[in-house]
């Protein structure tokens, strides 16, 4: 009965739709990293949350080394810089600037129990000006000029550990699932940065930071027609 039908339905001149099978690339990754934060800054707010008339600085520094293996596998070192300079007059901002700018490191070293860490860098500090969306990339820079850093984090808190995943994506188009296992601790941090010579961090009387290492692994499924 089923031979006749379908003879009948060729007969008859009609198609028989056949639903495209999904094909999906599936990538596993496992990356590992360590490596520590400062944060120095002259701004002290009051308990409300206020600063005083005056001039104002904050850099951030941080440094990493990550080794990613699997499908979309890297090796990155590197360690950037922000500096951001703002003027308070009457509790209003009124004048800023800022600029950030990464490259390689010439050493990092952090404790395996993240005791302490040590992070040293010279290189010349590109700001982009004008950033083409369709071609993605830049293609106005400046050279704002050299940056040295040498800061270290000693460790001053307790040891935290910490495990998470998530998920996101588009069903049918893009998946991806994380999980994560790492540990922390809160450091005392030391140190120069500099710009051409001159200093980004002189007369912070705040200095903060953290010494870091994660282990990760990432699974990210491509859905193709």
């Amino acid at each position: 009965m089923r031979r006749l039908l379908l003879l009948l339905a060729v007969i008859a001149g009609l198609t028989v739709a056949v639903t495209p099978v999904m094909a999906a690339t599936t990538f596993h990754t496992r990356e590992i990293g360590t490596g520590l934060n400062a944060y120095f800054t002259n701004a002290v707010w009051d308990q409300d949350g206020n600063l005083p008339n005056g001039s104002y600085f904050e850099t951030q520094v941080e440094a990493a080394e990550r080794v990613a293996t699997g499908g979309f596998g890297y090796a990155e070192a590197t360690v950037c810089v922000w500096h951001n300079e703002f003027t308070i007059l009457d509790g209003n901002l009124t004048d800023e600037s800022w600029f950030g700018a990464c490259g390689p490191y010439d050493t990092l070293t952090v404790n395996k129990k993240l005791a302490s860490g040590n992070v040293i860098a010279s290189f010349e500090a590109v700001e982009c000006l004008t950033w083409d969306d369709t071609k993605g990339e830049c293609i106005e820079e400046v050279n704002l000029g050299t940056v040295a850093i040498d800061v270290t984090a000693t460790g001053s808190g307790p040891l935290t550990n910490y495990h998470g995943t998530g998920s996101g994506g588009a069903s049918g188009q893009y998946q991806s699932t994380y999980h994560g296992n790492g540990s922390y601790r809160e450091a005392n941090v030391t140190g120069t940065v500099t710009l051409d010579g001159a200093s980004l961090i002189a007369g912070a009387p705040q200095a903060s930071g953290t010494l870091f290492k994660t282990k990760s692994g990432y699974v990210d499924v491509m859905h193709q027609k």
